[in-house]
This record gives C-alpha cells, sequence and structure tokens, in this order.
C-alpha cells in the first residue's frame, strides 16, 4: 500500500479506538444507571440516548456543528480558551463517540439487567463496598454483553462518514478517514484506490440491534411500607429471642423476606431498630443504619447467589476477606481448604457452580457464609429448591453443623419440617405480623407448628 493509503487507515483506527474507550465509560456508566434507576423518565432518557442510532449521520453531524462551531453554544466558549474541535481529529473522534454510544449503551443496560441482583446483595452481606460490587461481581457477569456492544461500536466508529465529514471536514492527513478517503475515490472516478483499500473500510457497518463465633440475642423492631400497583403491604413485627435457632415461619407474602432482609441491611426500614448480640444495627430514632457491609452477618440465600465465574474454591474464599481483595485470585487460605474438606468439595473445588449438584451448591453457600465467622447466620427457604430426598440429608447436615459451631441462626420458611427441626424458637407471621411465637423448652420434642405452634404454650 501506498503512504496516502495508510495514513487515512491509521487515522480511521486512531478515531475508532478513542471512540470505542469513550463509549466504554460513558456507556457503560449510562448504561449502569438506567439499569438500576426506578425514576419513571428512565426509558424517556434511554430513547433520547438512543437518538443517534435512528438520526440520519449527517443531520446528527449538523446539530454537532452547530453546539461545537465557533458560534455556537459550546463552541464559542472553547475557542474562547483557544481550544477548537470543528475539523480536526478530535472532532471527528467525537462524532464517532456520538454516532457509535447507542450501540454500547444498549447492549450494556441489557447485560446489567440480566445481572442476578442476588449475586449483588451476597457480595455485599460478604462485605464488598458498592465500588467493589461493581467491579468485582456486576461487571465481570455482564462483560459479554459489553464485549458484543464495545466490538460493535468499533466497527461502527471504523466506518462512519456522514457525521465525520460535517464535523470534521476532509483533510488529508489530518481528518480523512478511511470511508472518506473511499467516498473521495469513487467521486473523482479513482476505482483503483478505491479498491485497494480494505474491504472492512468499504463496507458501512448498518447499526445492529443490542443483541470465632459468638452466641448472641436477636432483638428487632422492623417497620416498613411497600407500596405496588396492586397492593399496599405493611410489615410491622416484633421479635426478641435468645435462643440460637429462631424460625420465622408462615405462608408466601407473609413479611418473612422482607425481614431477612432488613436483617440483612438490603432493606431499609422506615422506623424501629435491629440488635445482634447486643450490636445494633439499626435504629431509626439514634440515627443508626450500618450498611449491608459492615453488619457482618452470614446470609445463604435461596437461589444459593453463587458466582458463576468463580469456580468452587474461589466462591468460598469470597467470604473470606472483604473489601476490594475480592475475588481473591489465590485460594489455598487453609480456612479455605479446612470448609472444602469438611463439605467435602475436594473433588469439585475447581469445577464452576454451574458443573455442580443443587446439594453441592448449597455446601459452598454456606460454606461461603460462615468462613468469615458472621455473628449470624441468616437462611432463605434453604431447602426449598432441593427434591424430597436431598431435602432431608441437607436438613440433617446443617443441624449437625450447626450444633458443632454454635453459631446463631435465622431461618425463614413455610414448611413445617424446618420447623420441627430448627425451630428452637418460632415466630409465626402472617400478613407483616406476628400472630403468635413459641419456645422449645430443653428436651423438648419438636415443634408442631399446627395450627398455632400449640406444642408450647403461646407467649
Amino acid at each position: 500500500m501506498s503512504a496516502s493509503i495508510w495514513t487515512p487507515l491509521l487515522l480511521s483506527l486512531k478515531v475508532a479506538g478513542w471512540a470505542t474507550v469513550l463509549n466504554l465509560v460513558l456507556g457503560v456508566g449510562a448504561a449502569y444507571a438506567l439499569a438500576r434507576t426506578r425514576s419513571r423518565l428512565r426509558e424517556v432518557i434511554d430513547s433520547v440516548l438512543t437518538l443517534p442510532l435512528v438520526l440520519p449521520p449527517t443531520v446528527l453531524g449538523y446539530y454537532l456543528l452547530v453546539l461545537l462551531g465557533r458560534r455556537g453554544t459550546i463552541g464559542g466558549w472553547l475557542d474562547s480558551m483557544g481550544i477548537q474541535l470543528v475539523f480536526t481529529w478530535q472532532g471527528a473522534v467525537i462524532a464517532s463517540t456520538v454516532v457509535a454510544f447507542p450501540l454500547v449503551m444498549k447492549s450494556a443496560r441489557a447485560a446489567f439487567e440480566g445481572v442476578d441482583h442476588q449475586l449483588e446483595n451476597a457480595a455485599r452481606v460478604l462485605g464488598l463496598p458498592e465500588a467493589a460490587v461493581f467491579f468485582r461481581v456486576t461487571l465481570p457477569l455482564a462483560a459479554r454483553g459489553i464485549a458484543a456492544g464495545v466490538l460493535l461500536a468499533f466497527a461502527r466508529a471504523l466506518g462512519e462518514f456522514g457525521a465525520t465529514l460535517m464535523i470534521a471536514g476532509n483533510l488529508p492527513g489530518r481528518t480523512q478517514t478511511l470511508s472518506v478517503a473511499i467516498y473521495e475515490a469513487v467521486q473523482a472516478g479513482d476505482d483503483a484506490t478505491a479498491n485497494t483499500l480494505p474491504p472492512a473500510a468499504r463496507a458501512r457497518t448498518e447499526p445492529a440491534g443490542a443483541t470465632g463465633m459468638s452466641g448472641g440475642m436477636i432483638d428487632l423492631v422492623v417497620q416498613k411500607t411497600l407500596t405496588s400497583a396492586a397492593r399496599v403491604f405493611s410489615l410491622d413485627i416484633a421479635v426478641r429471642s435468645d435462643s440460637r435457632r429462631v424460625v420465622l415461619y408462615g405462608p408466601s407474602g407473609a413479611g418473612k423476606s422482607l425481614t431477612l432482609r432488613a436483617i440483612a441491611g438490603l432493606m431499609t426500614p422506615e422506623r424501629g431498630r435491629i440488635m445482634l448480640n447486643g450490636r445494633t444495627l439499626f435504629d431509626h430514632a439514634d440515627g443508626i443504619n450500618l450498611s449491608a457491609q459492615e453488619r457482618r452477618v452470614g446470609y445463604l440465600f435461596q437461589d444459593y447467589a453463587l458466582f458463576n465465574h468463580l469456580t468452587v474454591a474461589q466462591n468460598i474464599a469470597f467470604g473470606l476477606k472483604r473489601g476490594w481483595s475480592n475475588p481473591p485470585r489465590r485460594t489455598h487460605d487453609p480456612r479455605v481448604q479446612q470448609w472444602i474438606d469438611m463439605f467435602e468439595l475436594g473433588n469439585v473445588a475447581a469445577n464452576f457452580p454451574t458443573q455442580i449438584s443443587g446439594g453441592q451448591r448449597q455446601r459452598v453457600a454456606l460454606a461461603r457464609a460462615l468462613i468469615a465467622e458472621p455473628s449470624m447466620l441468616l437462611l432463605d427457604e434453604p431447602f426449598a429448591a432441593l427434591d424430597p430426598a436431598l431435602r432431608t440429608r441437607m436438613r440433617s447436615e446443617l443441624s449437625a453443623l450447626q450444633a458443632r459451631l454454635q453459631v446463631p441462626m435465622l431461618m425463614i420458611t413455610h414448611d413445617p419440617a424446618d420447623v420441627e427441626i430448627f425451630g428452637d424458637h418460632v415466630f409465626e407471621l402472617r400478613d407483616g405480623r406476628v400472630v403468635a411465637d413459641a419456645v422449645r423448652a430443653p428436651d423438648a420434642p419438636p415443634l408442631s407448628p399446627y395450627p398455632h405452634l400449640t406444642a408450647v404454650v403461646n407467649r
């Protein structure tokens, strides 16, 4: 190739590279904000940011020229400081960035919305600050979708023509990108030069759709009202117990999961207080509200919330350190190996969660929750996802483990069998209220949960 061909090619790669980097930052940031906000204006903002996909590039370039030209609102201000963007390669970068932006933003938003919120909550409970949750959990899980958008954006920026021509012009060696050079050669009837240029550049890139554990007392008063289009739910409960095995029992929609989320710091009550082992986690009157990262509780989610991009050993080690050191690259800590041996996970330690059984996934989630020595273990319907035979076995394993470690635990369930095995102190919830509670005396037989915990005297 002659120098006249290399120059626009290298300039195009330079412009497309800068535009892709800018879109990676701006597009991912905008996508994450849109994916996580619940504002009614979310879709309006999304539509506005998607306009570069539907506006003709020359029209978009004209608008940029109006804004960035010497007489434009932004351009006039920049010109007063000696900065000019029109008819420069930097102007070409701006044009390519704006045109390709929706491709990154739409792909990244879809990827972020596909990330299970339980995984992010699991990371928060395990001590990661919000920024670390994004970079260590959310971003890796959304990486494939983002990468697809970035590749599309790079291809779109590389072939950008209309907007670039309007704002950067056609100055050989300065602003003449590959697509503009091809256009000029064809206009001049120089088919030989046009055919010499790389085929990928000749083909216009069409916008594509974005495809030591201590015992403790639990003392909480929680009040929270949730409003949806279908109903208004009011949670108003008081739970106080010195037992090491506390069960919140009741039908679906009774408020059990909300209570667990409030204890873990994943939901903020409107009023009340939450204390574990004499430590105040939340007190509305005193203005205390520890973050999920600071509460140091273990949380076994109903679906286990294992990180599919990490191995079994890495998932367990995730609970060992709190903050930016997660996930650890090395998992040779003796404490990790101790839990792997305890749960007989040695043969699957290098496997990913999708490659192991349901019972093994529960053991991994338990090990991850317990390795940090939490002040209390919270369990959200821990056996609901298991088949009956495995459910019986895992109940026995968990009961034996809790008795051995003596870690306080709070379980929510609607299964009477869980109440019978783990219910040293049972609170029955209905419609957001505690309707009954019962304490099992030492050496007493298991509680019978029907109809109102009648095996013991209600208090």
